[in-house]
């Protein structure tokens, strides 16, 4: 709890009202009943898995005094992995609400898009160390007029989706590189491929790609989202993958200098 300019104790969460939340869904969710129904089961369910193990986990921590430090240590990183996916949910949700209030104007900047590459790779070293992924970034200097904190969260939502996909001894390669007046961003990865019949979709808000292995944590706001700031530089991604060999997915944007 927290307190008051006047000393009264209160909540640091927000209490949601019924018309707030309305207009929340109003803001982030099409105007289908059964889509709406569809997608807020997603966000509840999204937010559910990542708390629900939290809570599993501190539980533990707190009632179990014969836990030794290895396995207390074990669980404090459980628990800092799923915080990580929270954080990170939070972020793409945050991102497409704000992409659906207009006015969403860019923040133009000349920089080194190799760095900011660089940058948004390095919020992956723990998921790196966790599932022995090799996560390799090339790529010379290279300046250019544009968003870099939005082309930042654009890049970062495409490895999480190579993460997703990667078995563990994966690798994921990023490179940055220019081909006829265009800056291209290459993000690769060795996992299980997207099947043809789903390539289209990939980009839809709220699309999930069916996975045996998905535990249902997925938003499917990633891609979307990326796209989106792709396009709001006049660029676009394009996408290339085989099922069981891995997906290449390619940002595209004018150089912009």
């Amino acid at each position: 709890m927290y307190m008051s300019e006047d000393r009264q104790p209160y909540s640091r969460f927000a209490v949601i009202s019924r018309g707030d939340e309305a207009a929340f869904l109003d803001a982030i969710l099409p105007p289908l009943t059964t889509s709406r129904f569809d997608m807020a089961s997603q966000i509840s369910h999204g937010l559910r898995t990542p708390l629900t193990s939290i809570l599993g986990f501190a539980e533990v921590l707190c009632a179990d005094s014969r836990l030794s430090s290895e396995q207390r240590r074990e669980f404090a990183g459980h628990m800092q992995d799923e915080l990580r996916k929270l954080v990170r949910f939070v972020d793409v949700l945050s991102d497409y609400v704000d992409l659906q209030s207009p006015p969403c104007e860019l923040s133009l900047s000349e920089a080194d898009l190799t760095e900011t590459v660089r940058s948004a790779a390095a919020e992956f070293s723990e998921d790196v160390d966790r599932l022995s992924i090799v996560l390799e970034v090339s790529g010379a200097p290279h300046i250019v007029l544009a968003d870099h904190k939005r082309i930042g969260s654009a890049v970062q939502y495409l490895i999480t989706n190579s993460f997703a996909a990667t078995p563990k001894g994966g690798r994921i390669t990023l490179r940055v590189e220019s081909d006829r007046g265009q800056s291209l961003i290459r993000v690769a990865d060795t996992g299980r491929g997207i099947p043809e019949t789903e390539l289209e979709n990939i980009f839809q808000p709220f699309y999930r790609i069916t996975r045996p292995t998905d535990c249902g944590s997925e938003l499917g706001l990633g891609l979307a989202v990326a796209r989106m700031f792709v396009r709001m530089h006049g660029g676009n991604i394009e996408v290339s993958s085989c099922v069981g060999t891995g997906t290449e997915m390619r940002i595209e944007l004018p150089r912009g200098e």
